[in-house]
């Protein structure tokens, strides 16, 4: 047995022997100092014996030796409990329930016994019966916080939200003020669809910690939600009196002049939340989205600021390969496509995966003539994208303008044999057929330019390279 595994079982052991003792405290006193008499020494190594079995996961044996127990002595509690532990490991919930039961009949004085019978009803989602335990527990235990949430847990399962704000508020008088159980309750009143209620447990925290301005963003926040916009704005501006620069409060005013675009100002720009601290995720993901809208709207006006708000997260967050992504696209779309192709190559130093942004990269490389920036990621583009044709199109003419003729040539004709698109298909057996010819093999230079013509290819161009071979 492991060393860790050993000291785990003796502690447990010796946790789980107060319980045993307990089963017979009571009757040690009525004897005074006389020993122990025999019979009850016996099952007490009985006990010991289960015990051992129970921790070293041998049940079949441990309940063999505590029903052996309850045979002999059929109001031994500590041994109903050590079977309803048992059942309970074994997920027979519902004759551990029974034992338990059984354990506090004979006791029932000792609270393991119902807090164990209140975690098993929680089990089944008997959380009627459950609270019923719990009540119990609390009752004759009332400053432990454990035992409250549980109860608490148990009314909100059974929709007696009042019954767990209570119960809260008493786990609040054992904790002290608390943002969490703040949170829990104002959640629940907007549950019950009282709002005012909700505010005032952000207001009670208020009145203890007034220069905290997360209550004022919780508070607006509430507002907002319930639309009094107005109220809300009017909490956000009194938090902006206690901390003008604080990360949160920028995002939530950023996010409520996005509801109000008539009333925006400077306050709730993206400009400023940028600058604030608040986590470059969060911002990321609204740059994202925010770009995708310019996008879609087509406005210069609008993309170029979308550019602005780009540039100068990246200036902050230059690993955003999103981001990085989103400026690419922008600049293709602004038609700047030297800074399209330095965006995009941004982008792939910081991993990016996107084929979109690859395309720009490759697509504006060619168009500027930076063939080698191209063939320096050949193998990227070959392993990453071996489906993606419009990528592997423009690597394949790469390395035609760089002599590398032969594997341009194979690069194209895979794209002839999987694409579907016949004007697409016309230019690639043109390009392929001028190579061909750039090698001195006119037959398949022909054959290549012909197959351009019967795609649909009627340029005088192409009549002429045809005619020129013939």
């Amino acid at each position: 047995m492991k060393k860790g595994t050993a000291l785990r079982i003796i502690l447990i052991l010796t946790l789980i022997f107060g319980v045993v003792c307990s089963g017979y405290a009571q009757r040690k006193k009525k004897r005074g100092k006389d020993e122990l008499p025999p019979k009850v020494r016996m099952t007490s190594i009985q006990f010991a014996d289960g015990l051992r079995e129970f921790y070293t996961l041998n049940y079949q044996e441990a309940e063999r030796i505590f029903r052996d127990i309850i045979n002999d002595d059929s109001k031994n509690d500590p041994a109903y409990f050590m079977l309803a532990k048992l059942k309970r490991e074994q997920k027979k919930y519902h004759e551990a329930i029974d034992y338990a039961k059984k354990a506090i009949q004979a006791n029932p004085e000792n609270i393991w016994y119902e807090q164990l019978l209140a975690e098993l009803y929680g089990e089944i989602q008997d959380y009627k019966n459950s609270a019923v335990s719990w009540e119990k527990v609390c009752k004759k235990v009332d400053n432990n916080e454990y035992y409250l949430f549980e109860l608490a847990h148990a009314y909100v399962r059974l929709n007696r939200m009042k019954d767990a704000i209570k119960t809260y508020d008493r786990m609040e008088a054992i904790l002290g003020p608390n943002d969490e159980l703040t949170r829990v309750k104002s959640e629940l009143w907007l549950y019950l669809n009282q709002m005012d209620q909700a505010i005032n447990e952000y207001e009670k925290m208020l009145e203890i910690f007034p220069s905290e301005v997360q209550y004022y963003i919780a508070i607006g926040n509430i507002y907002l939600s319930n639309g009094k916009s107005k109220e809300a704005l009017t909490a956000y501006k009194k938090g902006e009196e206690i901390a003008p620069d604080d990360a949160n409060l920028a995002l939530a005013l950023y996010e409520y002049y996005q509801l109000h675009p008539d009333q925006n100002t400077n306050e709730g720009s993206l400009e400023k939340l940028i600058r604030s601290d608040i986590e470059p995720e969060v911002i990321e993901k609204i740059i994202i989205k925010e770009s995708l809208d310019a996008k879609r709207s087509k406005n210069k006006e609008l993309i170029q600021k979308q550019i602005g708000y780009a540039e100068l997260f990246l200036s902050k967050h230059p690993e955003s390969y999103r981001v990085w992504d989103q400026l690419t696209h922008l600049y293709m779309i602004d038609q700047q496509e030297e800074k399209a192709f330095q965006t995009a190559q941004m982008a792939i130093q910081n991993h990016s995966l996107a084929s979109e942004t690859w395309y720009i990269f490759v697509s504006t490389a060619f168009t500027l003539k930076k063939y080698d920036q191209i063939l320096a990621h050949k193998t990227d583009i070959e392993e990453l994208f071996p489906t993606q044709l419009p990528i592997l199109y423009i690597l394949g003419k790469t390395l035609i303008e760089t002599n590398q003729t032969k594997e341009g040539i194979n690069i194209l004709q895979y794209c002839i044999t999987y694409t579907v698109d016949n004007s697409w298909a016309q230019e690639l057996h043109e390009i392929v057929g001028d190579a061909y010819f750039k090698l001195g093999n006119k037959a398949e230079a022909l054959k290549n330019w012909q197959s351009s013509k019967k795609k649909g290819n009627k340029s005088e161009e192409i009549e002429k390279k045809i005619n020129s071979v013939k």
